[in-house]
């Protein structure tokens, strides 16, 4: 007696059956990949992502935010403000996102923001994220505390470049500062 299988093979599909065998097959390896790598599909998964990846002495300083987190709560719920309503039937091949920041013209309406220490995460740190962000026609904020120089930061490429500045001197109140 023949194996299913062995039988399955020998049988000619219709068209109509063997593409929805293709795709169960395309299915199959996409379970596959995912249970390798994980795919993001919205924003909060990242922190998930990054937990997983991340020695834990890297995790948790990023995650911890800073001092009593009210920056990190703020942006959290004004991020839940945000509503995105789907538009049904309308052309979309021709969507433009351009605007500018401070006079540059930049592809879309987000920037990346100041993030220290970068080379915990990844040994290219800021030279990598400022690779993305010219690739990305965006704007890319240097946080004072970098693991890479300015000079090395600027010798990446071409792109728009801000610079967090905190004023660090004796007896002033930092909190607040930063551009």
């Amino acid at each position: 007696m023949q194996h299913k299988s062995d039988m399955q093979s020998r049988i000619k599909l219709h068209p109509v059956h063997e593409n929805r065998k293709n795709t169960a097959e395309k299915m199959e390896s996409t379970k596959v990949m995912e249970s390798e790598e994980m795919q993001i599909t919205n924003v909060m998964e990242y922190e998930e992502i990054t937990k997983k990846k991340l020695p834990k002495m890297v995790y948790d300083y990023y995650a911890s935010a800073a001092e009593d987190q009210w920056t990190l709560k703020e942006n959290q719920h004004a991020f839940s403000k945000i509503l995105l309503w789907p538009q049904i039937l309308v052309d979309v091949s021709h969507i433009n996102l351009m605007t500018t920041a401070l006079g540059f013209k930049i592809s879309m309406p987000i920037m990346i923001t100041p993030i220290a220490t970068q080379k915990m995460a990844h040994p290219d740190g800021e030279f990598a994220t400022a690779r993305a962000a010219s690739v990305e026609d965006t704007v890319m904020t240097q946080s004072s505390w970098a693991t890479s120089s300015v000079e090395g930061v600027a010798s990446t490429g071409p792109g728009i470049r801000f610079f967090q500045l905190h004023d660090v001197s004796p007896g002033h109140d930092n909190e607040g500062d930063g551009l």
